[in-house]
């Protein structure tokens, strides 16, 4: 454990999360900070999938957040409200705060963490990559209700739209991100302030 932890569902929301606040700080178009996460004291630990992530919350979240600030980041779909539903339960069972925006967070609507890049770019690759994508439904107002990436097809998503996003000279993209990452920063310093005191 880190002095400050992160769970995540899986490898891809780790490396999109440490990529994406690597591309913010080195904006000149981008005035956010974020000493926290900026700082090397943050670990992301990757549960290998949502189910994993429920296994290893329940037999050790209760102890380390005695000892260290952590967080836990679930993706905004059926799976991930499901785990947070169960989660809330066992842990309220036992006098565990569990609350959102503050312990845990969904990253984007019904979304995974893809869901935080302009929905703009998740039409054009469905319509460019359409293999990438397992599901990918629209509303009668064009807006984006469903999509589910191929697992097998993750990375090369990532690796495409990460280039993208690196290309960009404005920030507008990244105003989800910033929403999100935000929260993240903003709940580890809310732990960070009970277990180890204010700073002055």
């Amino acid at each position: 454990m880190n002095k400050y932890n992160v769970i995540v569902e899986g490898e891809t929301d780790s490396f999109y999360i440490s990529k994406v606040l690597s591309i913010i700080s080195k904006s000149a178009q981008c005035s956010e900070v974020f000493p926290i996460l900026s700082s090397g004291d943050v670990s992301f630990l990757d549960q290998g999938g949502v189910s994993n992530l429920a296994g290893f919350v329940k037999s050790t979240y209760e102890f380390i957040i005695k000892e260290r600030p952590c967080i836990i980041v679930l993706d905004g779909d059926n799976a991930g409200q499901k785990v947070q539903r169960e989660l809330q339960g066992y842990l309220g069972n036992k006098k565990i705060p569990f609350k959102s925006n503050e312990d845990f967070i969904f990253v984007y609507k019904n979304f995974a963490i893809e869901g935080l890049f302009p929905e703009v770019w998740l039409k054009e690759y469905h319509n460019s990559h359409p293999d990438l994508f397992k599901e990918f439904s629209l509303d009668s107002c064009d807006n984006l209700t469903v999509f589910e990436l191929k697992d097998d097809k993750k990375k090369k998503f990532m690796e495409m739209i990460l280039k993208k996003a690196e290309e960009q000279k404005e920030m507008d993209w990244a105003s989800n991100w910033i929403k999100f990452l935000n929260v993240l920063e903003k709940s580890l310093e809310k732990q960070g302030n009970r277990i180890y005191g204010k700073k002055p």
